[in-house]
């Protein structure tokens, strides 16, 4: 058996599905007018022996590793194994609009027009999940998120900036088609690299994030691109953005952290980029967090969990 690792990060829908598994959304927010994001894939080139050549290539700044990336627009990705694990959900620190949202009454249903479209000026791509354990991989430790609504505050508590689908299968190679929708499709085969597993990131995050050639995102006091999230709701009352703790005293303080965070045994070889040493990267990560002084979070949006659809 070979582990298999598909680490989910940025502006993501994980919806639970009534026949079992999970439905990742990745919407297309690469026009936004304010807040464009890019839905892409991250694999190590030198574990895909075939298939389709990748948009770009992203050289590791650390280890020299060809890091391809393909461009999501309106694309299914579907796998050729079967997982050998049963589906399950550790709700531990994941991101969950129904409770952000129950503060005000608010319903944190996906969008009938999101869940099943495959229309791709709306999804940029998706992936069900039959099979495999959902589970928070990485929780930013300098800063917890909280949400203020007119009814009530929701937090303050730590969320994963990057959550992944863990599984195993019995081949050597993990196979995956991508297929645009209603139109041609192209295959990525993967090798398992050194440690004998596999690894696919699946993300969503502002350009910056992405392509080396930009400049370190900025620290903000709220975090507007969580309110991108009630855009596929079906409804909600309010879009309450995130503010950065620590608090003022009156506020409760964070539930602890586990003893070891998750990111202690998920590690992976995804992570691109370094950053000034007001960031602090942790090693084998993609996820920035900010200074302890400002910043909501870390760099990237904590993927959601919405109601089962």
């Amino acid at each position: 058996m070979r582990y298999v690792h598909f680490i989910i990060t940025g502006i993501v829908a994980l919806v639970p599905r009534k026949s079992g598994g999970i439905r990742v959304i990745v919407p297309n927010l690469s026009h936004h007018p304010t807040l464009p994001h890019l839905g892409h894939l991250l694999i190590d080139k030198a574990y895909v022996p075939t298939g389709r050549l990748s948009n770009a290539t992203l050289i590791h700044p650390r280890t020299g590793a060809a890091i391809g990336y393909w461009q999501l627009m309106g694309d299914e990705i579907t796998i050729g194994n079967t997982l050998l694990d049963p589906p399950t959900i550790d709700y531990a620190n994941i991101a969950s609009l129904p409770d952000i949202l129950g503060v005000s009454g608010g319903v944190s249903d996906i969008a009938p027009g999101i869940v099943n479209s495959l229309d791709p000026a709306l999804v940029a791509a998706r992936m069900d999940f039959a099979q495999g354990k959902l589970v928070a991989s990485w929780v930013g430790t300098n800063s917890a998120w909280t949400f203020k609504l007119s009814t009530g505050t929701y937090g303050p508590i730590f969320l994963a900036q990057e959550v992944c689908v863990t599984s195993s299968i019995a081949e050597d190679q993990l196979q995956l088609t991508v297929t645009r929708f209603g139109g041609s499709s192209y295959p990525l085969s993967v090798k398992a690299n050194g440690d004998g597993r596999f690894e696919v990131r699946l993300g969503n995050l502002d350009g910056k994030l992405v392509l080396p050639n930009v400049k370190k995102p900025p620290t903000a006091k709220t975090d507007i691109d969580f309110t991108l999230y009630y855009d596929l709701a079906q409804y909600v009352n309010e879009r309450p953005a995130p503010e950065p703790y620590p608090k003022p005293p009156s506020f409760p303080p964070p539930p602890p952290l586990p003893a070891h965070v998750p990111q202690e045994t998920h590690l992976h070889s995804l992570n691109l980029f370094t950053y000034p040493p007001q960031f602090a990267v942790e090693d084998g990560q993609m996820v920035v967090t900010g200074p302890p002084t400002g910043g909501v979070g870390g760099v990237n949006c904590p993927p959601a969990l919405f109601n089962l659809a």
